[in-house]
């Protein structure tokens, strides 16, 4: 046995399931007298196998209910009761009541014994807290939970309250997540806004003496008419110009052999795909440089450095964001740009690049597989238009930006506050309803 095995048996045989007290008519039994694990030799359908659509579902440790659809009779298990899949390596509980087939990746298929209401053993199950041992396996723990039964008529009280007040919480975590897609049309629209010159037009008419020309500015290459047909309509006192006309410098990493974990602080970085978002920059996004030759100071990223992501996914390529966050030694990859702006703000251009007309702008640069990557090279970034204003407007712009910006993420902080609490809630009602403070019982005599 491999010596990683044997402190994974050792790990298993030390951990001891909490059994907290319940009610005197109440007893524990062990796993197997709760569940029936049935066999499925011969019956997986590997991952590869799944159709799109088909006649029976395929059940796996995924978090999706349904992993994928096969019409192959044989591979169906048609059970008697409802069952509850176990991922061994997911920890993920499904209800099952449907005829189904078992997907590849390990899971177990566990019925309830006829002593065990189907719906009570599912969230019994939910209120386990096994351990997280990552992508191992996790049924050992699971096979030494001892199951608090109380009678069956009782098992049903239970389901029944548990399901009203999961039915409660779910309204109000539906609300909750309108409320954050809500936010995210009103970001877009506040940016849309901004840059047709909206947000700031009574500041121009309260400022006419404080207005300058955008022909003032320098600028290197003029905007096509076939361009402005497909951008949006500007005040009069803007213009349209090119990224390239206000940016001094683009600076990019090359790419670096590395380890995958995060560095520590004496070593040196490079930052990730991921540590340029939609956010903030996340320097903990990074890995450890191995290429001790390859490093240059010139490389490292700096507070206020403007970043954006040139090689990402669709829905990231040409994320930008301004370091905010810079307490370690972290590298430019390759996939990583730094860009040094002129003239203007640099917050003007980041906003610009996250409204719904500049991230047009970008998808229309972008080359590459829809599906997966997508890139955008230095020249394309240069080309793109965006509206010229008086730099004395940019800062109001900006400024205004920056103000609901701030409130969004307050109220999205508190969105989420309120998610994770009524998970903790979730979590609270299972607790009652398996030590036997969920519903008021009666005790036949």
């Amino acid at each position: 046995m491999s010596s990683d095995a044997m402190k994974s048996e050792s790990a298993t045989e030390d951990w001891m399931p909490e059994s907290p007290p319940i009610p005197n008519h109440w007893v524990y039994v062990d796993f197997e007298e709760a569940f029936e694990n049935l066999p499925l030799t011969g019956l997986k359908i590997p991952q590869k196998e799944y159709e799109q659509s088909g006649e029976y579902p395929v059940i796996d440790q995924g978090a999706n209910l349904i992993g994928g659809y096969t019409n192959d009779l044989d591979k169906v298990l048609h059970i008697s009761r409802s069952a509850i899949v176990f991922g061994d390596h997911t920890k993920c509980f499904k209800y099952i009541s449907f005829p189904f087939a078992p997907g590849a990746d390990e899971i177990k298929v566990l019925v309830p014994r006829n002593n065990v209401v189907e719906k009570y053993a599912f969230y019994a199950c939910k209120s386990l807290r096994l351990p997280d041992r990552g992508y191992s396996r996790h049924y050992s723990f699971l096979k030494k939970n001892k199951f608090p039964l109380p009678p069956i008529n009782e098992q049903h009280s239970i389901v029944a309250k548990i399901e009203t007040l999961f039915s409660e919480l779910d309204k109000g975590i539906e609300s909750l997540k309108t409320a954050r897609e809500q936010l995210k049309v009103y970001r877009q629209a506040v940016l849309k806004h901004a840059f047709e010159g909206k947000l700031t037009e009574q500041w121009r008419k309260e400022n006419v003496d404080k207005l300058e020309i955008p022909e003032q500015f320098h600028c290197k290459s003029e905007i096509t008419k076939e361009e402005l047909f497909g951008l949006p309509r500007i005040p009069p006192e803007w213009k349209y110009a090119r990224l390239g006309s206000f940016i001094l410098g683009i600076d990019a990493g090359k790419s670096f052999k590395c380890d995958e974990r995060e560095p520590s602080e004496e070593e040196i970085g490079v930052a990730k795909v991921s540590a340029v978002t939609w956010g903030e920059y996340d320097e903990s996004e990074s890995k450890t440089c191995n290429d001790l030759g390859k490093i240059n100071e010139s490389y490292f990223i700096r507070k206020g450095d403007f970043l954006l992501s040139r090689a990402n996914t669709i829905e990231l390529v040409g994320a930008c964001v301004i370091a905010k966050n810079v307490t370690k030694r972290i590298m430019l990859s390759d996939k990583t740009l730094r860009i040094e702006f002129s003239s203007l703000l640099q917050e003007y251009f980041l906003y610009w690049l996250r409204s719904p007309i500049g991230r047009n702008e970008i998808m229309s640069r972008s080359s590459g597989n829809q599906e997966s990557m997508r890139n955008i090279g230095q020249n394309r970034i240069k080309s793109i238009a965006f509206p010229l204003c008086g730099a004395k407007e940019t800062e109001k712009i900006s400024k205004i930006v920056e103000q609901q910006e701030t409130q969004m993420q307050k109220l999205n902080g508190e969105i989420a506050s309120e998610l994770a609490r009524a998970e903790i809630l979730r979590q609270s009602i299972l607790k009652k309803a398996f030590s036997g403070r969920l519903v008021e019982t009666k005790v036949e005599t």
